[in-house]
């Protein structure tokens, strides 16, 4: 079981194993899929990892606030 997340336009799209799974507004909205299916599945017997990116350059989180 293979987990990616992927911009689907506004849009974060969770893929299984290259197929579409569902699409949510945030990413970490798509992290917390993956998390509650591997959590399903029972961790302990799961090799799937939920996939961690940094913060592109220019996101809002990176401006500082004035």
């Amino acid at each position: 079981m293979e987990f990616e997340i992927e911009r689907y336009g506004r849009h974060w799209a969770v893929y299984e194993d290259g197929a579409l799974l569902c699409v949510t507004v945030y990413r970490k909205g798509a992290r917390a899929v993956i998390a509650r299916i591997i959590e399903d599945a029972g961790k302990e017997n799961s090799t799937a990892e939920v996939p961690t990116r940094p913060e592109p350059r220019g996101s809002l989180r990176s401006e500082p606030l004035a």
